[in-house]
C-alpha cells in the first residue's frame, strides 16, 4: 500500500513538472546577447526556515508572487528566497549565465524539464550558474538566494565571457586597491618599529581589520572567507564590532580625548563596552534584528568620533583636519553599504565598491594625519630642547655675574671699593644685557605659534639697515645689501626673519668682523620655490671642525669674545637653528681661514627659505619679467638703429 501511494506522488509530481514546462508562469526575459538586469521580472516564494528543497519549492510554484523594484533588497534577513523566472534566448550563443550582482549573494539554479536538473555554478567572485540554453529556446528555472550578510535580489544575465571579462576588470581595480593598502600598512609598520610610537600600533590594528572588514564584504580575493581556516562568512557580523572598538582606540590615542576631553572620553569608553556586549551577543547567536540594532548603535559611534574630530581642530590641533576628512570617505562608505541594505541604492560598480574605496581613503588620510601628528611631537621636543640649552646657557652666565658680584662685596676690604665697584657694575651690566635679549627675543616662546605671511626681502633689509648700521659704522665697517632679483617675497613673519634670524647672524658678522671691512648681504632665488640669503664677513674665519659642531641640532655653543672685545650670551645660533627648523629653512656655513688666505679669508652664513608663490603669481611674475626683457631689447634696438 505505502508503495502504491509513494508511486502516485512521484507520478503527480512528474505531471505537474510536465504540465508546468510547457505553460507560461509570469513575465518572459528576453536575452538578446546584451547584458539584461533580473530586477522584478520574477516571481518569488519566502522560505523561512531555509528548509525547502527544490521539489518542495517547485510543488508550490502556485503560491509565488510578484515583487516590485522597491522590494529586491530584504535586507539582514536568515530565510532563503526561491526565484521562478523564464528566460528566452534571442541571441545566437548558448553560454548564458545568470548571476547574483553582489558577491556575497549564495545563488543555485534548477531548470524546470522533465524533472529538476541542477545547472553548474559559474566559478567566479560571484555566485552564478552556467545555463547553455540553446538559441531561440525558452527556459523555465527555480533559483534558491540565500546570504549570511544581507540579501539583495538583483540578478543579471550576460555572456559568460562577458562576466569573465567583467570580474577580472573589477579584479585589477580591486588588486590595485589591495596593493596601496599593503603599501601603506608595511609603510606604517616600519614607521612603528622604528620609533616604537603606540599610535602607529593603534593604527595598524585599525587598518587590517577595517579593510578586512571592506574585503570580506565584497569577497575579495575569492578565499578571503576561508583564510586561516576561519569561517569568515559565519563570523562577519561579530567581527565588525572589532572594526569599531579598534577605530575608537586609535581615535582617543590619535586626539588625546583622555587628557583634552575627558568627559567625552568616558562616552567614548561607555560607548565602547556597549559594542564589546554587541559582539559576543552575535557570536553567541544572530538574528537579523541584532543586526539592524547595531546598525543603529553604531550611528551614535560616529556622532562621537565627528565631535571629537570637531573639539579637536577648533582647538588647534590641526591635523584633526585630516582625520575629519578621512572621517567623511569612511561615512560616505558605510552610508552606500548600508543603503544597499534598505535597498534605498541600486547595486552597480561604484555602489558595491564604495565601502572599500572609502575604507582606502580613510586609512590613507589616518596615515597621513598620524605622521602630522609625529611631526608636532617631534617639533615639540626641538623645542623643549631649545628651551633648556638656552636656560642652561642663560643660567651659566648668571651663575657667573653673581659669583663676581659676590665675591667682590666679600673681598672689597682687600682689592679696594674703587675695583670692587668697577666689577659689581659690569656684572650687573652683564645681567642687564642677559635679561634685555631674553625679553625682546622671546626666547621661550615658541616663534612658530604666530603665522606666517609673505614679507618682501626688501623690507626685511631696510629692517637690518636701521638695526646695524650704526653698530658697523661704530667699528668702521661697511654695510653692502642687494636682492639680485626684484620682487622677492619670503613665506615667514618679518620680525622672524629680520630679527630672529638674519639678526643673529649679522650681529656675530659685526662683532667678528675685523675694523675697516665689509660685510655683503646678498639675496637671489634658488630655484622656482626658494630664495637664499648670504652674508658674508671678512673676520678671522671658523675651523671646520666647528662648523660641523655650530650645525648639529643639540650643539651648545659657548660665546667668544668679538674683535673689539664684544661679549655676548653664546644663543644666537641656537635662535637661528630654531626658527629656521620652524619654518622648514636651511642654514649652511662656509669659512675660509686667514691662515689660509690673507686676502680671502671670512664666513659666509646662507639662509634659504621657501618662497611657497601661488602658481598664479608666478606666471604673472614671470610675464611681466619677459616684458621688462622684451622692452630694454627693444629699447637697445631703436638706440642702435
Amino acid at each position: 500500500m505505502r508503495k502504491f501511494v509513494l508511486f502516485l506522488k512521484t507520478w503527480a509530481f512528474y505531471f505537474a513538472l510536465s504540465s508546468y514546462s510547457q505553460a507560461s508562469f509570469g513575465a518572459t526575459i528576453v536575452f538578446d546577447g546584451q547584458a539584461v538586469d533580473v530586477q522584478n521580472s520574477f516571481k518569488i516564494l519566502e522560505d523561512k526556515s531555509r528548509s525547502l528543497s527544490a521539489e518542495a519549492a517547485f510543488s508550490r510554484l502556485s503560491e509565488f508572487k510578484g515583487l516590485t523594484e522597491d522590494e529586491l533588497a530584504k535586507g539582514y534577513s536568515n530565510a532563503a528566497y526561491w526565484v521562478y523566472l523564464e528566460i528566452k534566448n534571442k541571441s545566437s550563443v548558448s553560454d548564458v549565465t545568470l548571476a547574483a550582482v553582489y558577491p556575497v549573494v549564495e545563488l543555485q539554479t534548477y531548470r524546470i524539464e522533465t524533472r529538476l536538473q541542477v545547472m553548474p555554478l559559474f566559478e567566479g567572485r560571484r555566485s552564478g550558474a552556467i545555463l547553455t540554453q540553446s538559441p531561440g529556446s525558452v527556459g523555465k528555472y527555480l533559483v534558491r538566494l540565500t546570504s549570511s550578510q544581507f540579501l539583495n535580489l538583483q540578478m543579471v544575465l550576460k555572456t559568460k565571457s562577458e562576466l569573465v571579462d567583467q570580474e577580472n576588470t573589477e579584479n585589477m581595480l580591486l588588486a590595485l586597491i589591495f596593493g596601496v593598502f599593503l603599501t601603506a600598512f608595511f609603510t606604517n609598520f616600519l614607521m612603528f618599529l622604528l620609533i616604537r610610537q603606540r599610535g602607529y600600533l593603534y593604527y595598524l590594528l585599525f587598518s587590517v581589520v577595517n579593510c578586512h572588514l571592506a574585503f570580506i564584504a565584497i569577497k575579495f580575493p575569492t578565499s578571503i572567507l576561508e583564510w586561516g581556516g576561519l569561517d569568515w562568512d559565519f563570523l562577519a557580523f561579530p567581527y565588525s564590532t572589532a572594526g569599531v572598538l579598534t577605530t575608537f582606540f586609535f581615535v582617543r590615542n590619535f586626539l588625546n580625548t583622555k587628557k583634552e576631553f575627558p568627559r567625552l572620553d568616558r562616552a567614548m569608553q561607555f560607548y565602547m563596552f556597549g559594542v564589546a556586549v554587541i559582539g559576543i551577543r552575535e557570536f553567541i547567536s544572530f538574528t537579523p534584528a541584532q543586526a539592524t540594532f547595531a546598525d543603529q548603535y553604531y550611528q551614535i559611534g560616529v556622532i562621537l568620533l565627528v565631535t571629537a574630530g570637531v573639539k579637536s581642530f577648533r582647538r588647534g590641533f590641526y591635523p584633526a583636519r585630516y582625520y575629519l576628512l578621512a572621517l567623511l570617505c569612511f561615512l560616505m562608505g558605510i552610508v552606500t553599504f548600508l543603503s544597499l541594505a534598505t535597498g534605498v541604492l541600486k547595486m552597480n560598480a561604484f555602489t558595491m565598491n564604495a565601502l572599500l574605496i572609502g575604507q582606502t581613503g580613510e586609512m590613507l588620510l589616518m596615515s597621513i594625519a598620524l605622521s602630522s601628528k609625529l611631526k608636532i611631537i617631534e617639533r615639540e621636543s626641538a623645542q623643549s630642547l631649545f628651551k633648556t640649552q638656552v636656560l642652561r646657557q642663560i643660567s651659566h652666565d648668571l651663575i657667573n655675574s653673581l659669583a663676581i658680584i659676590k665675591m667682590s662685596a666679600e673681598y672689597s676690604h682687600s682689592i679696594g671699593v674703587d675695583k670692587s665697584r668697577t666689577q659689581i657694575l659690569r656684572a650687573a651690566g652683564s645681567i642687564e644685557d642677559i635679561v634685555k635679549q631674553v625679553h625682546d627675543r622671546s626666547l621661550i616662546q615658541n616663534s612658530s605659534d604666530e603665522k606666517d605671511s609673505l614679507t618682501p626681502l626688501e623690507d626685511v633689509f631696510s629692517d637690518l639697515s636701521f638695526a646695524y648700521e650704526d653698530k658697523a659704522k661704530h667699528k668702521g665697517i661697511k654695510l653692502n645689501f642687494k636682492i639680485l632679483r626684484p620682487d622677492l617675497n619670503v613665506t615667514i613673519k618679518r620680525s622672524i626673519l629680520s630679527q630672529q634670524i638674519l639678526g643673529n647672524i649679522l650681529s656675530n658678522a659685526i662683532k667678528f668682523s675685523e675694523p675697516g671691512t665689509d660685510i655683503a648681504v646678498v639675496a637671489d632665488e634658488r630655484g622656482s620655490r626658494q630664495v637664499q640669503i648670504s652674508i658674508r664677513d671678512r673676520g678671522q674665519g671658523i675651523p671646520s671642525s666647528r662648523i660641523l659642531e655650530m650645525l648639529r641640532e643639540d650643539s651648545e655653543i659657548s660665546s667668544h669674545t668679538g674683535t673689539a672685545g664684544e661679549k655676548g650670551l653664546g644663543i644666537g645660533l641656537s635662535i637661528v637653528k630654531n626658527c629656521l627648523r620652524d619654518c622648514h629653512g636651511i642654514l649652511k656655513i662656509k669659512s675660509v681661514m686667514k691662515e689660509q688666505s690673507i686676502s680671502d679669508h671670512g664666513t659666509t652664513f646662507t639662509v634659504v627659505i621657501r618662497r611657497n608663490e601661488k602658481l598664479w603669481t608666478s606666471i604673472l611674475v614671470a610675464i611681466r619679467q619677459s616684458g621688462l626683457k622684451l622692452k630694454g631689447a627693444l629699447r637697445e634696438a631703436w638706440a642702435l638703429s
